[in-house]
């Protein structure tokens, strides 16, 4: 997620440090089976790295984001996020790696005697994709995925590998159970479709690996016809994440979130006109959002996008208002 507290762009790493303390605590309490433990911050200096013995590390795709604290290339930032391997342990690493980060990747598991485990995209059979998800078979598994987009059924196979890992240590983990598991993921402002009528799409991510996830994702819009709503924040790299993603929307209304780190409507204007041809901008979100859903052409699709914090500010409210705009 976007992080950092108000009025700073750096995170407080006593109050990231405790709400960690507090997390292990419950887990404890709760006598929890297995913990999925996400790190917060790349990984060889996050608190969640006090883990002496981890069941699978698991590296999803690395991109560019903190780099003020990661480093600058993704060689650097995979080297961080290698720092949760441990001596003799079990890895899974998402498949579609930068060559650079893929290969520190590579070289820390065989220093460390790690078993490296890749998922086969070649694998997959796709029977089915559109923007409610994908129908796919893997390893002779047949698998529906609720999430949009190709990463997404990279991702599904990634979590697969690592349930894998968990049976070959013993846990039982019927083929149903996954099945069901991965057919009942709810990813909120990921890809999220809060209307269908018209069709009103938000979306969280906030860095460039995101924004061109998300830019291939548009793909399967009908008719490619896109209004982007957008807000992002000024410690992000704005151009770069708007250079891969404008070029999938035909017009944008750039807004203001609710955070003092974010761009200001009419900033954030200027960058996005440099990459499409028509921007608006107001400095409310939710007026934004409501004269973008007045300017809605019919078969154009309105996208949320460029921060978090748009998608906590709009979200309660997109839906209901988008309802309310087929009755204009």
């Amino acid at each position: 997620g976007e992080h950092g507290n108000k009025g700073s762009t750096k995170r407080d790493p006593v109050t990231h440090g405790n709400m960690t303390a507090i997390a292990m605590v419950w887990y404890s309490r709760k006598q929890a089976d297995i913990v999925v433990l996400e790190v917060g911050l790349g990984g060889r200096i996050d608190p969640t790295n006090v883990i002496d013995r981890a069941l699978v590390s698991v590296i999803t795709s690395i991109g560019y984001d903190h780099t003020d604290v990661l480093g600058d290339t993704l060689g650097e930032i995979a080297a961080q996020k290698c720092g949760i391997f441990r001596p003799g342990g079990r890895v899974v690493a998402y498949p579609d790696q930068d060559p650079e980060a893929m290969a520190v990747i590579r070289k820390k598991a065989k220093e460390l005697s790690c078993t490296l485990t890749l998922p086969d995209p070649q694998a997959v059979t796709l029977r089915k994709m559109d923007l409610f998800g994908e129908e796919m078979d893997y390893k002779g598994l047949a698998l529906r995925v609720p999430l949009i987009g190709k990463h997404q059924i990279l991702n599904c196979i990634t979590a697969v590998e690592t349930l894998f890992q968990l049976r070959e240590l013993g846990f039982v983990i019927p083929d149903a159970a996954i099945q069901d598991g991965i057919a009942g993921v709810r990813f909120p402002a990921r890809m999220e479709i809060l209307c269908r009528d018209p069709l009103v799409i938000l979306d969280g991510a906030h860095n460039p690996s995101g924004l061109a996830a998300l830019a291939a994702a548009l793909d399967l819009v009908p008719g490619q016809k896109v209004y982007g709503v957008i807000a992002m924040m000024r410690d992000k790299d704005c151009e770069q994440a708007l250079s891969l993603l404008l070029p999938k929307v035909s017009r944008v209304m750039a807004v203001s979130a609710s955070n003092p780190r974010s761009h200001t409507g009419e900033s954030l204007a200027a960058i996005c006109r440099r990459h499409c041809g028509q921007v608006d901008f107001r400095e409310s979100a939710q007026e934004g959002l409501k004269d973008a859903l007045a300017q809605l052409e019919p078969g154009e699709a309105l996208v949320v996008c460029g921060s978090l914090y748009l998608a906590s500010d709009l979200r309660p409210i997109a839906k209901e208002l988008a309802e309310a705009s087929k009755t204009r």
